[in-house]
């Protein structure tokens, strides 16, 4: 018991990287992707204004 605690604490914990690594790439892509949308019309207006 003693001797699988460490191994199977690792494959845990690198699961666990990849979920937060996974959820921190896709709030930072919808993050771009929002922020993108949002800023296109006013962009566009700026341009248009001028």
């Amino acid at each position: 018991m003693l001797k699988r605690w460490p191994d199977t604490f690792a494959r845990w914990y690198d699961a666990q990287d990849i979920f937060i690594r996974f959820v921190f790439w896709q709030s930072l892509i919808s993050l771009t992707i929002l922020t993108s949308v949002l800023s296109a019309p006013l962009i566009t207006y700026v341009f248009e204004g001028e």
